[in-house]
């Protein structure tokens, strides 16, 4: 038990557990051991230059930071780590509960991964910070009448892909640069 605890740049506050006292966060918040759930009885301060680090699972199975007091972000970042997976737009995942409420956002999203399908985004409500996810269709990738088309298929097949249709689709999701989505499904054939 503590009255406040700060976490100096450069250093890692992170496990599962509980916190009794007020944190102030320099460095770098990483809740569980992969994925687990760090509480907070106090509130929580995100200086300019801090980190939250989570990590994204599927079926909405995140991190989270749970406070018992309010959430104040300053300037900070996300930086997120997402299971090479399908998803789908609108797929979610709770990060961050405040009982006391959630002040500001992080100025950004930084990610493990590239690519060029997939996005993030934060949404605040009733002291409660979800990521919500955005998927570019794959067939605004097409360059080519085929490519286009077998863009329209794949975007149609998405939620159901299976085995190496499903391998292609997040290699195309995780791997794969914008010409090569493009080089891709300009290759494929619509039948597949």
């Amino acid at each position: 038990q503590t009255t406040s605890l700060t976490v100096n740049r450069g250093g890692l506050l992170g496990g599962n557990g509980d916190i009794y006292g007020d944190v102030i966060v320099y460095g770098t918040i990483s809740p569980g051991h992969s994925i687990g759930t760090l509480t907070v009885n106090g509130s929580v301060d995100f200086m300019p230059g801090s980190t939250y680090a989570v990590e994204l699972a599927p079926g909405g199975i995140s991190d989270l930071l749970r406070v018992n007091g309010e959430v104040t972000i300053d300037d900070a970042r996300l930086l997120v780590s997402l299971r090479r997976s399908l998803y789908a737009t609108g797929d979610r995942w709770r990060i961050l509960e405040a009982s006391e409420g959630i002040h500001g956002r992080f100025s950004s999203i930084d990610t493990t991964f590239t690519s060029e399908t997939l996005s993030l985004r934060q949404q605040v409500y009733g002291g409660k910070m979800d990521l919500v996810l955005s998927r570019t269709p794959y067939v605004t990738f097409g360059d080519t009448e085929n490519g286009t088309a077998v863009g329209a298929a794949l975007d149609s097949i998405l939620p159901t892909a299976a085995g190496s249709m499903a391998g292609l689709l997040i290699n195309m999701d995780f791997a794969m640069a914008r010409r090569q989505v493009a080089t891709t499904l300009r290759e494929l054939s619509p039948g597949m």
